[in-house]
């Protein structure tokens, strides 16, 4: 029969430290699971007692001992990383794989500890066969990080033959999975997108490139900008598809609403300059800087575009030559680009 928390450990919290500590100890050595998992807790990071990891070890080798899966999964971490107790590699794998191999252990602990497993191959052993092995038993406990891993070991070929079927495989189940979050799910098509798009493991295809690109700007800010300027890129010099201006606005002002600085600059250059069959349009150049100046979550965009927008004033670039328009830019371009380093450097000064 399994210690409970029952009169032991559920009211300590209203002592102080020292006496709750006291209590602890107490209900600890009496063999309540509970206490011996919270004094072994505080114990190990000093929390309202003084720090001794080697007789937290004592305590969570204690609970371990009553099939508790956090105090087995700590135990072995403890092995591992050599805290409180000297490293034993081999007992952490045989931890570890107690609980990865355990019908009572919950879906998350059997997937942290599989992951934990690989790692250990990973690092100490170099045994790439088994870091795999345990790798994809993470990805079958549902580990998406686990799944990225394996997909991009078969992408680069780094462990093993490299595979382009097994890696768009694994990639595709990620993206497939609506368990997942979209940022996981379209982060997966990100990487697909990019191996058709440079040829990686599979041949070029600009086609299923766009494909997954297009699919990849639901991930997040930062995965569409790049996703965005790529298929304008595509649009631009692909030997597959087309060449297609207008493609390439769209996709360029689709990148410029994610904060693009450099698509920002192309647009309004081709507007600018009257570049690849697009007509001179100053008005049209202007609007796009202007409107990137109003993006106020990117202080070096909004300055880049009033620069910009000045430089046109004071050369006369597709809009009336006016100077003191220019100045007045130049100006406030500066004061906000000196206001944006003077915060930096604050709040530098205050971490």
């Amino acid at each position: 029969m399994y210690p409970t928390s029952n009169g032991f450990g559920t009211l300590y919290t209203f002592f102080e430290d020292e006496e709750r500590m006291k209590y602890y100890r107490q209900a600890a050595a009496h063999g309540n699971l509970t206490a011996m998992k919270e004094l072994a807790y505080f114990l190990r990071y000093g929390k309202g007692i003084n720090q001794d990891c080697r007789e937290a070890f004592k305590w969570y080798l204690k609970a371990a001992s009553f099939n508790d899966i956090d105090a087995i999964f700590t135990v072995a971490e403890m092995y591992a990383a050599e805290i409180g107790t000297a490293q034993n590699l081999p007992k952490a794998l045989e931890l570890y794989k107690k609980i990865a191999n355990s019908n009572i252990a919950e879906k998350i602990d059997r997937k942290n500890a599989a992951k934990k497993i690989a790692y250990i191959y990973e690092k100490f052993f170099n045994d790439d066969r088994m870091m795999i092995k345990w790798l994809k038993k993470s990805a079958l406990f549902g580990d998406t990080d686990a799944r990225f891993k394996i997909a991009e070991i078969y992408r680069d070929g780094k462990f093993i033959e490299s595979s382009g079927e097994n890696a768009l495989k694994w990639f595709t189940e990620i993206l497939n999975d609506k368990k997942l979050s979209d940022e996981e799910r379209y982060s997966a098509a990100f990487e697909i997108a990019k191996m058709f798009y440079n040829g990686t493991a599979v041949p070029r295809d600009d086609n299923k490139a766009v494909k997954y690109f297009k699919l990849s700007t639901k991930a997040n800010v930062v995965i569409a900008r790049v996703a965005y300027n790529t298929l304008a890129k595509i649009y631009c010099t692909s030997t597959e598809i087309s060449p297609n201006i207008g493609m390439v606005l769209h996709w360029l002002k689709k990148a410029i609403g994610v904060g693009s600085r450099q698509a920002m600059w192309i647009v309004a250059k081709i507007y600018r300059d009257g570049k690849f069959g697009v007509r001179q349009n100053g008005e049209k150049a202007l609007e796009i800087l202007h409107d990137s100046a109003i993006q106020n979550f990117d202080t070096m965009n909004k300055v880049a575009a009033m620069r910009m927008i000045a430089e046109m004033y004071d050369k006369g670039l597709a809009v009336p030559e006016d100077k003191q328009k220019a100045a007045e830019l130049y100006k406030e371009s500066a004061f906000i680009s000196n206001e944006w380093i003077q915060a930096i450097n604050n709040i530098q000064l205050q971490v």
